[in-house]
């Protein structure tokens, strides 16, 4: 697998169109500095999945894009696309040829592709997974990775591990795992509460489902008996519908009857009609023809009028014709003269033209004769011109060479002068650097100190900081439960209440009363809600009370009446009143005996009290409860006293209820059984215990916010003092990487300048050497430009006296020229002249020739005008004769006329007497008719009660009443009986009063769904389960895949180490903590003959190869397809360089490798080459597509 092609549209500095096409092996990218060169480098980081901006050397992702420059405009997208050959099949993927694709929009748009088609980011980055070769691997090293590999922050070190250990994709399943965990726990807790709150109304919706089962029992028996009834009514409305069709058939006969009279008059009258519509015709026809001749006559005398005036323009026209045929007279004979006058020009045009041709012929042949004379010296001319050329050519590259190397022998001469003035710089500067180096070590010890005592402070904080933590961790698990504890109790008092406002468990009547009572006087409140009692004594009392808890109590008898009218008059069940002015204070103390005196000790152990002095109400309401419990004993239970006490002959008129609720009344009946759920007695102190307990959850809750507070702001500003000790520490760090940095600088900035220095030594003598031998050269270049500026000037001479010699030659040709192109513009003026008088003449015959023609036609014109003149005078005449002809015609018409309409009035009176007659039958038909509308509007009046009775059974039972019918096992009933009966179903459903009738379906649809919610709980803790034994398998695959590569990468380290170093000792080691996938990657590295104690002592050179060794030690466990070095190699020197090179050789054979390099050795050691450059400014160029290093070296 290897990457095969680059090609880069829009990415930052390459705005056109540019591909690279790679191969196997070591390929160089070179270049100046700022070319473009690194842009590849993020180029391939990019597509591969990179999201960092930082990573690709910017702050925007938008930088990625191309931005423009001042010639080219910026662009509105980016694209990069990536062809990898995967015949191994590294890559997940079926295809042997890979292309992946990149493109960023100005819009923050992003589109990815995978060989064309598209695909997400996620695809991209899963694809080359656990192959080393992705955005972040080992496969793309720069000078950065190399320092943040053996910087102290290990983070990037154990990546390149784990890529190669391959558990990458286990510690992204871990992640996804513990998410999935994570949601899983949270989907459980929120589960539960949903169960809680569900629980909660399914058993509030089985009681209401109980009671909407009665109503709709009620509501069907309803149905059946009002169906009944809407049945019988249906039948009777039916009966009277026909009787009413009877009546509308008797009617119709009679209309049909007088309708046959009216058509029998009707048809005479249209015999009449139709003999005077006869009449009326004759008399229009002849009407008509009157009108004709009247209008003939009309016409005759205007078509004479007419003929008059045309005999008139006639005559005017003759005139006309006679005067413009002598004018065209004169005009022939002025077209002829001037036919003569053309004639004489043109005799005359033609000779000069014949006389100008001839001396034109004359001056061409004399041209022909000079033309040869002429090449000959072009020829000369150009001979020499050429023979110059060359001279100047020669001259200019002789003086062209003469001044490169002269002022290349001036540059040699300043830069032995700039040599020595530098030697002496850097001598003066290694000088200063060991002073500075001594001052860098001492002030980095100090550095060191203070740091230390900044960890051991942060250290004591970060203590106090966990234990608050801790605090504010119990204090918000304490919030969460009082809160659960507080939405539970209010969803408890909101049950109660709701039973309390409603009524719920009252009779139908006491329920109409209390929601009424704001239009009732007098009511006070029910039994009930009038009294207390202690919760231990709930049952008993409430027990022996039973159904007087529903009891109202009024003020007087008044109200009680007042209150029972309303019931009936409102039909809503019944109701018991007590009145409160009739009550009187009972003595029941006085008379009741003395418990002590009367029962045995062992009995009087089981004896609670009166029931009466257990309870607690409003003076006002003694005497109430007096009458209803003074006469009732409350015992702890009956097992042990039943005989004794309910037969005792002092107790024998006495009630007795124990805590349980069992009653036994006056000795013989008892009473007992399962207590209902929801109590009448009880429910305002059960709303008051909720609220206090409300309230004291409440103030806890407004504890724990306050505590919680006071926790959060002592926590801020312990963060605050962690975040000033931790910035102070890294203030510290800092200023010990800055030192470090500076000392790292310092000493290779030493090393470099001592090299440079040696370097300039060894390059001044070599340099002075050169130079004398250059000079030389320089001479002789010199003396060559003498001699040839000599034979230049010579040839110069000899071409300007040809070129004077030419000039004379071609000048008198162009005057010959000029004098044959004058005479041919003559003989052309002429002939055009010759040519227009030809035209003329030709145009002046068609003129005489058309003037003829018109004078021939006025002649003829006049005489069809006296002929047309003479037939109109004939034609006057013979109209004149008819004229008198259609007068006497007219008048005859006129009197035939009078007598036709003297019969047409006689038929019209008969008509009319015959209409009359028809008028008295339409009216008596239209008494007839109105009879029959107004059955019909009966018709329809039982029709449309029909159709109402229908629609109510259908809207309200949805039964149609022409297909119902009486069931066979129905009695028959009266139907006011049947009405009763309805009546009374209506009463028990108003009083079962107000009902869900979506109880059952909701209690269904609710009980199904606490099933599932269950359901989904054991799903959901099987997932758990599921999740944590997953998490705990991938730790355990990924610590084994980690330790078996983790062992073979620190073999190999030591060998790859030895090999560069040529000796040494290097080794890896897993520190702080159990967790080998979270422990800390700790590097040693002993150069041959040196005894470190960090890596901070080694060089930067050392410093390198031991990264590279790191990296290279990694290749051996697991190769990555292709790697891109991004300048690695600028701190070695030659000899370390070449060791390096040849490792890279070595790995060349299983992994690509592109360098991105400024070394000439590099250069040299690759299998092909590759040049980036700036022809504009801010824009890349590939200037070589592929170069061989065999060109390079030639």
């Amino acid at each position: 697998m290897y990457l095969s092609k680059i090609s880069l549209l829009g990415f930052k500095s390459f705005p056109f169109k540019t591909e690279i096409i790679l191969d196997s092996g070591m390929t160089a990218i070179v270049g100046p500095n700022g070319c473009g060169k690194t842009n590849i480098l993020d180029a391939i980081r990019w597509v591969l999945g990179e999201q960092k901006t930082s990573v690709l050397r910017g702050e925007r992702m938008e930088e990625v894009i191309f931005n423009g420059t001042k010639e080219l405009k910026p662009l509105g997208m980016a694209e990069v696309s990536l062809t990898i050959q995967n015949q191994s099949r590294i890559l997940p993927v079926e295809y042997s040829e890979v292309e992946i694709t990149r493109r960023y929009f100005r819009s923050n748009e992003s589109e990815f592709y995978l060989n064309k088609v598209p695909c997400r980011l996620k695809d991209i980055v899963d694809l080359f997974l656990d192959t080393g070769a992705g955005a972040h691997s080992y496969s793309m090293i720069q000078q950065e990775m190399i320092d943040s590999l053996l910087s102290p922050n290990a983070e990037e070190r154990r990546f390149l591990f784990e890529e190669a250990a391959g558990i990458s994709k286990y510690k992204k399943k871990r992640k996804e795992t513990q998410r999935k965990l994570l949601a899983t726990e949270n989907d459980i807790l929120r589960i539960k509460d949903v169960i809680a709150e569900v629980q909660r109304q399914v058993n509030s919706l089985k009681r209401q489902a109980h009671k909407a089962k009665r109503f709709k029992e009620l509501k069907d028996d309803l149905k059946k008996m009002e169906l009944i009834l809407y049945e019988d009514k249906y039948k009777g409305l039916s009966f009277s519908l026909d009787g009413i069709d009877q009546k509308l058939k008797e009617k119709d006969g009679e209309k049909d009857n007088i309708g046959k009279k009216i058509e029998e008059k009707d048809e005479k009258l249209n015999t009449l009609k139709a003999e005077l519509l006869q009449k009326e015709k004759e008399l229009s026809t002849f009407q008509e023809k009157e009108l004709f001749l009247s209008e003939s006559f009309q016409q005759l005398e205007t078509e004479i009028l007419l003929k008059k005036d045309q005999m008139k323009n006639i005559e005017g026209l003759v005139n006309k014709s006679d005067k413009e045929a002598e004018n065209l007279n004169l005009k022939i004979l002025s077209v002829e003269e001037e036919i003569k006058k053309k004639g004489k020009e043109l005799f005359l045009c033609s000779e000069k033209t014949e006389k100008k041709k001839n001396e034109s012929e004359k001056i061409e042949r004399e041209l022909e004769l000079k033309q040869g004379e002429l090449q000959k010296a072009k020829a000369e001319f150009e001979k020499l011109s050429f023979q110059l050329e060359e001279k100047e050519e020669s001259l200019q590259s002789s003086e062209y060479e003469f001044k490169i190397q002269k002022n290349e022998l001036e540059q040699k001469e300043k830069l032995i002068g700039d040599l020595s003035e530098k030697k002496k710089k850097l001598e003066a500067e290694l000088k200063q650097i060991q002073i500075d180096l001594g001052e860098l070590s001492s002030f980095n010890q100090e550095k060191k100190d203070c740091l230390e005592e900044e960890k051991v402070a942060i250290s004591a904080v970060q203590n106090e900081f966990d234990s608050l933590l801790e605090d504010l961790v119990n204090l918000s698990t304490e919030k969460i439960k009082l809160e659960s504890e507080l939405k539970s109790k209010r969803s408890e008092q909101e049950i109660w209440d709701e039973l309390l406002l409603t009524y719920e468990g009252y009779g139908s009547g006491t329920k109409a009363i209390f929601e009424n009572k704001q239009n009732l006087s007098g009511i006070i409140d029910s039994v009930a809600n009038l009294v207390k009692t202690k919760k231990e004594h709930l049952c008993a009392i409430e027990q022996v009370l039973g159904e007087a808890l529903n009891y109202i109590l009024c003020e007087d008898e008044k109200s009680a009446k007042d209150a029972i009218e309303f019931l009936k008059e409102k039909k809503a069940g019944k109701a018991t009143f007590i009145i409160q002015k009739r009550l009187k204070e009972k003595e029941t103390a006085s008379r009741r005996p003395d418990l002590a005196t009367v029962l045995g000790y062992d009995l009087k152990q089981n004896i609670i009290g009166w029931a009466n002095d257990l309870i607690l109400c409003d003076p006002a309401y003694k005497p109430l409860f007096d009458l209803l419990l003074g006469e009732v004993l409350v015992v702890s239970d009956l097992d042990n006293s039943f005989e004794k006490i309910s037969f005792s002959d002092v107790l024998a008129d006495y009630d007795l209820v124990s805590l349980e609720g069992e009653v036994i009344r006056k000795g013989y009946i008892l009473e007992g059984g399962q207590r209902e759920e929801k109590s009448l007695l009880g429910r305002k102190d059960k709303i008051d215990s909720l609220k206090q307990k409300i309230q004291k959850i409440e103030d806890d809750l407004q504890k724990t916010n306050s505590e919680i507070q006071r926790l959060s702001d002592k926590k801020e500003k312990f963060e605050l003092e962690l975040k000033n000790k931790d910035a102070k520490i890294e203030e510290l760090k800092h200023s010990k990487e800055k030192i470090d940095e500076d000392f790292k600088r310092l000493t290779l900035k030493k090393d470099m300048l001592s090299s440079e220095l040696t370097g300039i030594k060894s390059s001044e003598d070599e340099r002075i050497k050169r130079m004398h031998q250059f000079s030389q050269e320089v001479e002789a270049k010199e003396g060559k430009f003498t001699k040839l500026s000599g034979e230049k000037n010579n040839l110069v001479t000899r071409v300007q006296e040809s070129r004077k010699n030419l000039d004379d030659l071609e000048k008198r040709q162009q005057e010959n020229y000029k004098k044959l192109n004058d005479l041919r513009f003559e003989t052309v003026s002429l002939g055009g002249k010759e040519e227009n008088l030809r035209i003329e003449g030709r145009r002046l015959s068609e003129v005489k020739d058309e003037l003829e023609a018109l004078f021939s036609d006025r002649k003829k014109e006049k005489n069809d005008f006296l002929a047309k003149l003479g037939e109109l005078k004939n034609t006057m005449e013979e109209k004149e004769k008819r004229k008198e002809e259609l007068s006497g015609k007219r008048e005859l018409q006129k009197k035939i006329v009078e007598s036709k309409d003297g019969l047409k009035k006689g038929l019209l009176d008969k008509v009319t007497e015959n209409e009359g007659g028809l008028k008295s039958l339409r009216e008596k038909k239209e008494q007839v008719s109105e009879q029959m509308h107004k059955l019909q509007l009966e018709k329809l009046t039982v029709s449309s009660e029909i159709q109402r009775l229908k629609e109510k059974a259908w809207e309200e039972y949805q039964v149609e009443l022409e297909s119902f019918s009486l069931p066979q096992s129905e009695e028959k009933k009266d139907t006011e009986l049947r009405r009763d009966e309805v009546q009374v179903v209506k009463e028990k459903l108003e009083r079962i009063g107000t009902v869900n009738l979506l109880a059952l379906e909701e209690y269904e649809s609710q009980k199904n769904r606490l099933d599932f919610l269950t359901s989904q709980l054991d799903d959901l803790l099987s997932a758990e389960k599921s999740l944590k034994e997953a998490i705990v398998m991938i730790n355990k695959t990924a610590k084994r895949l980690f330790l078996e590569t983790f062992d073979q990468i620190k073999g190999n380290f030591q060998k790859v180490f030895t090999q560069l170093f040529e000796g040494g000792e290097a080794g890896l080691v897993l520190k702080d903590g159990d967790d080998p996938l979270e422990a800390f990657i700790d590097i040693t590295a002993n150069p041959k003959g040196k005894a470190l104690l960090n890596l901070n002592q080694l060089s930067g050179g050392e410093k390198a190869l031991t990264a590279i060794s790191l990296l290279f030690a990694i290749y051996l466990v697991k190769p990555s397809p292709f790697c891109i070095l991004d300048e690695v190699d600028a701190p070695l020197d030659d000899s370390n360089l070449l060791r390096f090179i040849k490792l890279l050789q070595n790995f060349s054979k299983n992994t690509q490798f592109i360098i991105i390099t400024h070394n000439k050795l590099t250069m040299e050691a690759a299998d092909v080459l590759y040049g980036v450059t700036m022809e504009k400014s801010g824009v890349s160029k590939i200037v070589s597509v592929k170069l061989k290093k065999e060109e390079i070296t030639t």
